[in-house]
Parts: structure tokens; sequence; C-alpha cells
């Protein structure tokens, strides 16, 4: 049995050695910050569905349970449909509109005066989220050396996780002064002009 290699440094060296390496790879680097935009902004609208709820179509725990259902089940569609995703090439395209269309979802659920439109705008961007998440982490994998993945991919979950919480917080603390439904279209607006900056900015994988 051949032993494993034993890693010297500490756990935050190692975390900085991926977070280098991430920043200075034309490629990698926006697609972290996609990651990134998506938890701060684009994943937040989750937070806000109890008060879209019952103050935009006036219902409660069961018209919630539909919301949620309807996000889970685009959300659901976009791992399957990835999962079917046979070659690698044309990934950045697929993450750049996955994001545009995520951000135009979520600015028409903003819009949304009742569950027939919210329904289909929810899982549209539970679709595109999911795509663009699952995507990503391919991405970067193909990408990322072999002695590096494991640090790249702490880093990944770091981005994806770790803001979440902050995006969340951040969603409340704007709905209380605009609203849910204008708090909703404005990170909608965030996901929709960082998709097109990525779309515009980030290379071809060359593999």
């Amino acid at each position: 049995e051949t032993a494993r290699p034993v890693l010297k440094g500490s756990t935050a060296g190692h975390l900085g050695e991926g977070l280098r390496y991430a920043w200075s790879h034309a490629t990698i680097r926006p697609a972290l910050m996609m990651v990134a935009l998506v938890s701060l902004a684009g994943a937040s609208y989750l937070v806000l569905m109890p008060v879209l709820a019952k103050e935009v179509f006036g219902g409660g725990p069961k018209t919630l349970g539909i919301l949620y259902g309807a996000a889970g089940a685009g959300a659901l569609v976009g791992a399957l449909r990835l999962a079917h995703r046979t070659g690698v090439l044309g990934l950045e395209r697929v993450i750049g509109m996955a994001g545009v269309i995520a951000g135009l979802a979520l600015l028409a659920l903003s819009a949304a005066q009742g569950l027939w439109l919210a329904l289909p705008t929810l899982a549209v961007a539970g679709f595109a989220l999911t795509t663009l998440i699952a995507s990503s982490n391919t991405f970067i994998q193909i990408l990322v050396p072999d002695n590096l993945r494991g640090r790249l991919m702490a880093l990944f979950s770091v981005v994806f996780l770790g803001l979440a919480p902050i995006g969340s917080l951040t969603a409340g603390s704007v709905a209380h002064v605009l609203g849910a439904p204008a708090t909703v279209g404005v990170f909608g607006l965030l996901c929709l002009l960082g998709a097109v900056v990525f779309l515009q900015t980030t290379p071809k994988i060359a593999l």
C-alpha cells in the first residue's frame, strides 16, 4: 500500500494557497465570483419567501409550501439535466447563461402579483441557480491541478455556504427598507449584470 503524502502547514495556509491560485486563474476566479454572487444575492429570495407568500400572494403555510415546491422542482430538473451532460466544453457559457436566466426569473418574480406567474418563475429560478452552482463546481474541478483540488473545493464551499447567511441577513435588512418584492428585483438585477460581465470576460475552456 502506497503511503499518502503528509501535507505540511496550517489549514489556513492551505486555503490561502488555494485562494491565491484561484485569484490568479483567469477562468476559475470569475467562476468563484459567480458562486459568491449567487450566495449573496441570487439565493436570498428563499429567505424572503414567507413575506412574499403572506404580503404579496395573500396566503399562508400552504401557499408558502407551494412556492418552495416550485423552486425545488426547478432545482431538481436542473440537477438531473446537468447529470446527463456528457461533455465539459462550453461549461463557462452554461454558467453565464444560467446567471442571466436566474436574474431574469428573479426580476419577474419581483413583479409577479399572482401565483400563476410566481410558480413558473420560481421553477426557472431554481433550475438556473442549481445549474449555475453545479456547473461551477464541475468547471473548477476540471481546471484545477490534482494537488490543489481539495483546497479549491474547500474554497468553493467557503464561498458557497459561508456567504449565504450574509446574503440572507442583507436581504432581510434591505427588504425592511424597500420591501420584499423590490429586494428580490434588486438582487435579480445584480445577478443579471454579474452574469453579463462573466459572459463577456471569461475565456473559453481550452482542454
